[in-house]
C-alpha cells in the first residue's frame, strides 16, 4: 500500500498557522503517520518525540513542500513503485509492505526499521532526482528484505555489531548497484564522493583489517560515527562511510564464490565473513 504525505503537510502548514509549527506537527502529522515515525525515534533519532521541537521549529516546510512537489511532478511515485517491483523480482519478499512517501524533517532520505508491519519510508524533502531515487529505494528496500529475514523484524541494539552493519549496508549496496545498472549504469551505488571512494580504494587492505577487528564491537554511536554515518565530515584524515565500503568489498568477494545477492541478503553477517575469509 502506498502511503502520500504531501497534501497533508500542506495542511499542516496551513495549521500551524493557527496554533504554531510545533504543535501542528505534533498533533496532526506526527500522530497521523506515527508507524513511521515512532520507529525512526527509537532507532534513529533515539529520542523522545518532544525532543524534536527545535528541529521542528526551525525546519522549513514550505520549502520541502516544494521539493515533494517536484518530486510528484517529475513521476517519483511511479518510479519508486518501478525500482521496488524490479528488486522484488531480484530478491523476493514474503510479506506485504507499506510504502510511506512522506516529507520528514530534512535528515532521512529513506529507511526501514524494526516495526509491527513491514514498510519503507523516504523523505521526499531530500527529494534529488531520479538517478539517486533508482539507488536510494533498492538500498532501502534491501535493508527491509534483510531485517525481516535474518533480524525477524526486530532489532536489538545491544547485540547489534559493527559487523552487522557493515554487512547490512555491503549488501544493500551492492544490491543498489544491481538494481539501477539495469536501466542506467551507476558508477557510485555507494553515494560517496569519488575523493572518498579514491581514499578507500588506496587503503582497502588496511581498512578491511580494522573492521575485521573490531567485527563484535557493539554498535554504539560512536562505532556509528567512525565507520558508517553518511552525514560525517572526514575525521583523522579518512571519510565516514568506510564500513559501506568494506561491507560492499566483503559482499562482492561473497559473490564471487557463486552465492547470489538474494541468498546473501538472508544470510547472516557472521557467516558470510566466513564465506568471504574462505
Amino acid at each position: 500500500m502506498i502511503i502520500l504525505g504531501v497534501e497533508d503537510i500542506e495542511k499542516c502548514i496551513e495549521y500551524s498557522r493557527l496554533v504554531g509549527k510545533w504543535r501542528a506537527w505534533r498533533e496532526f502529522y506526527y500522530i497521523k503517520y506515527k508507524a513511521v515515525f515512532a520507529p525512526m525515534l527509537k532507532h534513529l533519532y533515539r529520542c523522545e518525540v518532544d525532543d524534536l521541537r527545535p528541529a521542528v521549529e526551525k525546519f522549513d516546510f514550505q520549502n520541502a513542500l516544494m521539493t515533494a512537489n517536484r518530486f510528484l511532478a517529475e513521476g517519483g511515485v511511479a518510479l519508486t513503485q518501478e525500482v521496488i517491483a524490479k528488486s522484488q523480482k531480484r530478491c523476493p519478499f514474503e510479506h506485504n509492505l507499506d510504502l510511506y512517501l512522506l516529507v520528514g524533517l530534512g535528515n532521512v532520505d529513506g529507511t526501514s526499521l524494526p516495526s509491527d508491519k513491514p514498510f519503507l519510508y523516504f523523505g521526499l524533502e531530500r527529494y534529488e532526482n531520479e538517478a539517486r531515487t533508482r539507488i536510494l529505494v533498492p538500498h532501502e528496500y534491501n535493508h527491509l528484505v534483510r531485517s525481516w529475514s535474518v533480524y525477524r523484524g526486530e532489532l536489538d541494539l545491544s547485540s547489534f555489531t559493527l559487523g552487522d552493519a557493515v554487512i547490512s549496508e555491503g549488501l544493500a549496496v551492492v544490491f543498489a548497484g544491481m538494481i539501477s545498472d539495469e536501466d542506467k549504469p551507476s558508477a557510485n551505488p555507494l553515494l560517496m564522493p569519488q575523493a572518498d571512494i579514491a581514499y578507500c580504494d588506496a587503503h582497502c587492505d588496511e581498512l578491511v583489517d580494522e573492521v575485521m577487528q573490531h567485527w563484535n564491537d557493539q554498535f554504539t554511536t560512536e562505532i556509528a560515527e567512525a565507520y558508517t554515518n553518511g552525514r560525517a565530515a572526514w575525521k583523522d584524515g579518512r571519510p565516514g562511510r568506510i564500513g559501506f565500503y568494506v561491507g560492499a568489498h566483503v559482499v562482492k568477494a561473497a559473490l564471487g564464490w557463486a552465492y547470489g545477492i538474494g541468498e546473501l541478503t538472508k544470510m547472516t553477517a557472521e557467516r558470510i565473513r566466513q564465506i568471504y575469509q574462505g
